[in-house]
């Protein structure tokens, strides 16, 4: 497995002395090797809350015991620039013959050559990369012999594999070319003849498997010709070495290290300014020494261990790169989860320099970023696996290998008020399921179940590994939930499957009453609705619910949306992709068809999501009355992308003002040509970016509005707000292609304070001309806007891209601004 698919670990030691033991040892995706001497009976039971506890490192959760797997430390491609990995793991470190750091390792030997191969043989794994077989480096003859040298900690069993392939037309005749290569002195190969053994120009792999000394050396000796090599792996067969002993990063798909690459690691947990910072064994510790060591103009690599966490921002610390071919690379190390850079210093979270890409590094503003508290099992909880390819319902569903095989099933054995878990198998299909219990006349599942605290929730989750588990329900719901409090619901895919859906048929439906629910890392695709969360008078409230990292998909169907949210208290929908709602291609549209429709729920807070290509808009806020005063909503670092109108906050006639709306640091990108009326009528001249209501409090700063269409000249505007608004501030903003920006702004009102505004009339006459087209070619799209979607429509907590969030885009467009 490669350096990026390995897994940190903890150790949890649980013991009992009564009784015949057995040791046992089980390793779990969630980041906690569990290690205990139980008896037989008793190991099942309580491995299961050892399951959960994992959990709480991972939203995906639980992998079956197995041993620790192979991990590669390095891989170099000889005589050769950087490669990707074909595995996803570390990648082929530039074997660079100028670079005075020794970071190829090589200490003799100082001649390349490149050509190419006609084949390989079956020495050759398959999912090697075959591009390091076209260089290779070699010694001079009369020169010092080749030697290279790799630290490996001193005790660890390894692999060590040498790629070779003859590729000089000079020494393709048998017998033209012998050398012997030693790995600490133990014969690899000896008066090895390439061309005799495997032919010209074919690719062939020795290996010796040997336990490390601290060094593996590699000598390769003369015979006739010069020795050469093209590529050398090592691997810890066993698994027994941390992400710090790792010799490179892992790959990045079209990302790679130039020739001159230099790269400068860092780790807020075991790293020491005092290091070189040149290696994952001796980090810097603080990002501001290891951007110390980056420099500028050049194509340099920061770093940064996964699992750690800066409180300190990155900000004008980094440099810029040299090129948008050859950028200055933020990037993770190790396994485990992103990490995560905090600014709560006067140096910013996001980089300011030029041709900067951030891949897999997750980023907040102190006072301003999201924390999600992952759940933990208590010391009672029960934990319930679900398995429909494995299980069986007549299993006591303890452990994964006795997983009940039906939801029903499960859900059954949840008790209601405690904090149990119900685990769904990654991977499996549940075909005519829903989550809860089956009710077989609606037909639906429904859930009626609570957990017993804030702190105690009751929680659904997954184990094993793979994508999330789907859902497809035999009637109109994946799930309805009746009343429900203190409810954790992650990871679950939710599909209609190949069935079309009514005006009727919603992913979730949460009826009132019910507190403290939470939805994490749900997709939906397809549906009417995808979210329908509805308090209706006489049923109670709804309070305190949060949409957190879900991706909602190509909603239609009626007066579809992608959430519809009524009369919620304290609402919260955070860093979620909610693309393509409220139409498919030739369905009619309205104005009732949005991404997201919230009516008379406050506080809200918008943050830091991808609304892309509504129907009408892509998210609006109303009341439905005129009693009801909305209040403290918040709409913050949003990404709006070809929404037909990006976002609006409207009242119902004399309904009090708007109390307290902050619009800040979202970008709002091409508004669609889909502007309908309630009868489905185009309306051609109308697109802006935020419609706001009469609002007291009111606060427009830090936004990106740009490209609206050209065809949209009669009715083009960014911000329109009521005329009997109080305490108005627009300031910061910057704005291209709008006919007319500020058309709706009162520049003589005396509530307005309005500056800092920077506005364009057409998108070429930026700095920097950004756009997400050529956001997606710097991150290895194809310049798409599309290209760019599809990525931010496979995200899942599993494997969460940066590059993929608002966040990255926003970072972009204002480096690219200047801003």
């Amino acid at each position: 497995m490669g350096g990026g698919d390995r897994r940190a670990f903890r150790t949890l030691s649980l013991r009992v002395t009564a009784g015949r033991s057995c040791p046992a040892v089980s390793r779990c995706q969630g980041g906690v090797r569990v290690k205990s001497f139980l008896r037989r009976d008793s190991w099942r039971s309580l491995r299961a809350a050892a399951y959960a506890v994992a959990c709480a490192g991972s939203v995906s959760a639980v992998q079956s015991a197995s041993a620790a797997e192979p991990y590669v430390l390095y891989r170099v491609n000889a005589g050769g620039p950087a490669l990707p990995s074909n595995d996803g793991g570390a990648l082929w470190m530039a074997d660079n013959t100028n670079d005075a750091d020794g970071t190829t390792f090589h200490t003799s030997g100082s001649a390349t050559f490149s050509g190419s191969i006609n084949s390989t043989d079956d020495t050759v794994p398959p999912a090697t990369q075959l591009g390091i077989f076209g260089t290779q480096r070699f010694d001079r003859i009369g020169g010092n012999d080749l030697q290279w040298n790799f630290p490996v900690q001193e005790g660890v069993e390894v692999e060590v594999r040498v790629y070779f392939a003859d590729i000089w037309s000079g020494s393709a005749a048998p017998g033209s070319r012998r050398f012997t290569v030693k790995v600490d002195g133990q014969p690899l190969v000896s008066d090895f003849d390439i061309s005799a053994t495997v032919g010209p120009s074919i690719g062939t792999m020795r290996s010796l498997t040997l336990v490390s000394d601290g060094n593996i050396d590699l000598d390769f000796i003369h015979g006739i010709e010069t020795p050469l090599v093209s590529g050398v792996e090592i691997i810890d067969t066993q698994g027994e070495l941390t992400p710090e002993d790792a010799g490179g990063p892992a790959s990045f798909g079209a990302a790679l290290p130039s020739p001159d690459t230099k790269f400068v690691y860092v780790s807020s947990s075991i790293g020491d300014d005092a290091n070189d910072g040149r290696s994952p064994r001796t980090p810097k510790a603080t990002l501001e020494a290891a951007t110390g060591l980056l420099r500028d103009g050049s194509p340099d690599w920061l770093l940064l261990r996964r699992g750690d966490t800066w409180n300190e921002g990155i900000g004008s610390l980094l440099p810029s790169g040299e090129s948008v071919a050859d950028p200055l690379i933020v990037a993770p190390f190790g396994s485990g989860d992103n990490p995560r850079v905090v600014a709560s210093n006067s140096v910013g979270a996001l980089p300011a320099g030029d041709f900067v890409r951030m891949l897999d590094i997750n980023i907040a503003v102190e006072g301003e970023g999201f924390e999600w508290d992952r759940p933990v099992p208590s010391a009672d909880s029960r934990v319930i696996f679900v398995s429909n390819s494995t299980g069986s319902d007549s299993n006591d569903g303890l452990s994964p290998e006795t997983a009940v095989r039906s939801i029903d099933r499960g859900y059954a054995l949840l008790r209601d008020g405690y904090p149990d878990w119900l685990m769904l198998r990654r991977g499996d299909v549940f075909q005519n399921e829903g989550l809860g219990e089956f009710r077989p006349n609606a037909p639906m599942a429904l859930w009626t179940k609570d957990g017993r605290s804030e702190a105690e929730p009751m929680v659904v989750s997954t184990f094993g590994e793979g994508p999330r588990p789907k859902l497809i329900p035999p009637g109109e719901h994946g799930v309805q939930i009746a009343g429900a409090d203190h409810l954790r619901i992650l990871s679950v895919e939710f599909s209609l499957g190949d069935r079309a859906p009514t005006d009727k048929d919603f992913a979730v439906r949460f009826l009132a009453p019910g507190s403290d629910v939470q939805f994490v890392d749900i997709r939906a695709q397809g549906f009417s609705k995808a979210f329908v969360i509805q308090a209706n008078e006489g049923h109670g409230g709804i309070s305190d619910v949060l949409l957190y990292r879900c991706v909602v998909l190509d909603s239609h169907e009626g007066r579809s949306s992608g959430a519809f949210i009524y009369r919620v208290e304290d609402l919260k929908i955070v860093e979620c992709v909610f693309d393509h709602n409220g139409w498919l291609p030739g369905e009619t549209r309205s104005i009732f068809n949005h991404n997201i429709y919230s009516k008379e729920s406050f506080p809200f807070l918008l943050q830091g999501n991808i609304l892309s290509r509504g129907a009408s808009f892509g998210a609006t806020v109303s009341n439905d009355s005129v009693e009801t005063q909305l209040r403290d909503i918040t709409i913050r670092d949003n990404l709006m992308i070809g929404n037909a109108n990006q976002f609006s906050v409207s009242k119902t006639g004399p309904a009090p003002e708007i109390l307290n709306l902050a619009i800040n640091g979202n970008a709002v990108f091409d508004a669609g040509e889909r502007w309908v009326d309630a009868n489905g009528n185009v309306r051609e001249g109308s697109a802006y970016g935020f419609d706001v209501a009469d609002a007291r409090g009111l606060s427009v700063t830090d936004n990106i509005f740009l490209d609206s269409p050209e065809s949209f000249n009669v009715f083009s505007f960014g911000v329109r707000y009521g005329n009997n608004s109080e305490n108005v501030v627009v300031a910061n903003n910057t704005a291209s292609s709008f006919e007319d920006w500020d058309r709706y702004i009162d520049f003589a009102d005396p509530e307005l304070q309005y500056s800092g505004n920077r506005i364009y009339g057409s998108l070429s006459g930026l700095p920097g001309a950004p756009t997400i087209e050529a956001y997606d070619a710097t991150i290895g799209g194809n310049g798409s806007v599309e290209s760019f979607l599809d990525g931010a429509r496979a995200q899942s907590m599993s494997n969460w891209k940066y590059e993929y969030t608002a966040a990255a885009v926003i970072n972009y467009l204002r480096s690219s601004l200047g801003n």
